[in-house]
């Protein structure tokens, strides 16, 4: 089974917290990498680390995880994307971007794992096509 590089984008340090230790124990043998800043994990990216998926909250200081998706898909067209909001309001936005999902807070270990078979099978597909 492959691992994969998850990165978690949220100026809120205790969400990036929840995700990290669930997503460390429900799917142990990926790496995560967290931000609260997303300059610095666009910099990562430009920088070539090449993200297999991404979960951004949408609403944060100085640049929106829509923007920051669309960013990181110029770079690398097979990431995939899915965005964690406590508003339904940027739903349509999001899907513009083709985002994998969208994940309404409270984050739970349900939605996590919906997620994540998501994504699971989106690299499983996208590996083919890509490789």
């Amino acid at each position: 089974k492959q691992s994969m590089l998850i990165g978690i984008c949220d100026d809120d340090k205790k969400n990036i917290s929840f995700m990290e230790t669930s997503l460390k124990r429900l799917y142990p043998g990926h790496e995560i990498r967290t931000y609260t800043d997303p300059e610095a994990l666009l910099k990562d990216a430009e920088s070539g680390i090449r993200f297999d998926a991404l979960m951004l909250e949408i609403i944060m200081p100085g640049m929106t995880g829509t923007e920051l998706a669309k960013e990181i898909k110029t770079l690398f067209e097979g990431t995939q994307v899915v965005f964690i909001t406590s508003s339904e309001e940027y739903a349509i936005e999001a899907y513009s971007i083709n985002a994998l999902h969208y994940i309404v807070k409270p984050i739970t270990d349900e939605k996590l794992e919906e997620c994540m078979s998501r994504i699971l099978k989106g690299l499983t597909v996208r590996n083919a096509i890509y490789s």
